[in-house]
């Protein structure tokens, strides 16, 4: 006896409460190893549904440039060559032309023919990728500048700031293309009569923005449509930039226009 507890009684309390503890040990240990289990079980199921979405972006990506390509080439070969044989036609037909009347219109139409040819060859140049790897992004973005500026339809310029280097090739792919969407964007609804295309280029990561005088658009409706709707194109354009690694961001106001920032690291990695 020990202050008047009986001994087993002492036992007791001392088998008690260090088994309480035990179990409040082992209830706060299972808890935690079950919220690290289930954490450990999101990370990876966020993992693989990034990995997932990002091989599909991925083919996606190649089978746009593939086809692109394609079609690029089909230009060349089909439609650039009938051009230049209904362009030989009439010089032809120019040559045996007598009527003054006759010979204005054939005129006429030799020159139209020849501005198609030369808008093909542009188009051809703005959709094969391998213009890109070959010229790199600000001189192949500086061309397809100058092509919109000669449509006559719209004033584009572009502005760099900064020492301009060089991403990876695949990299600089995934960015014209997604200027190249957003240029027809804003050929399409914009009505706009102006657009810049500025480039800055920053010690450690290159900032690319798209802007235009258009009527703008209200960005949550837009992004809140379905996929089917134009929503997609602005989320399809914001994880392409996830893909390299980078963000895309839109600031339209209504009535004034956008302005589209992309920001990627500097990086020579690939996709």
């Amino acid at each position: 006896m020990s202050n008047g507890i009986p001994f087993d009684v002492t036992i007791l309390l001392v088998f008690g409460t260090v088994s309480f503890i035990v179990i409040i040990v082992f209830l706060v240990s299972f808890v935690g190893l079950y919220q690290k289990k289930q954490f450990q079980y999101q990370a990876e199921k966020i993992a693989l549904k990034n990995s997932y979405e990002r091989e599909i972006l991925e083919s996606q990506l190649a089978v746009q440039n593939s086809t692109l390509q394609h079609v690029s080439q089909d230009l060349h070969d089909n439609v650039g060559q009938l051009l230049m044989v209904a362009g030989l036609n009439l010089r032809t037909l120019k040559e045996k032309a007598q009527k003054t009347d006759l010979l204005g219109q054939i005129q006429q139409t030799d020159e139209i023919v020849r501005q198609a040819i030369a808008e093909i060859r542009a188009l051809t140049k703005s959709l094969d990728g391998e213009f890109v790897n070959r010229f790199g992004l600000l001189e192949s973005l500086n061309y397809e500048m100058e092509r919109l500026t000669k449509t006559q339809q719209i004033k584009a310029d572009l502005t760099v700031e900064g020492e301009s280097y060089a991403l990876s090739h695949e990299h600089e792919i995934v960015l014209f293309r997604m200027v190249q969407e957003s240029l027809s964007n804003t050929m399409k609804y914009a009505e706009a009569r102006h657009i810049r295309v500025q480039l800055a280029y920053q010690p450690n990561r290159l900032i690319l923005e798209v802007e235009d005088d258009g009527k703008g658009f209200d960005l949550a409706e837009v992004l809140s449509r379905e996929l089917a709707d134009s929503g997609a194109g602005l989320k399809n354009m914001q994880r392409r930039a996830r893909l390299i690694g980078g963000t895309c961001d839109f600031h339209p106001t209504v009535g004034q226009g956008t302005k589209i920032t992309i920001t990627v690291p500097r990086t020579t990695g690939t996709l």
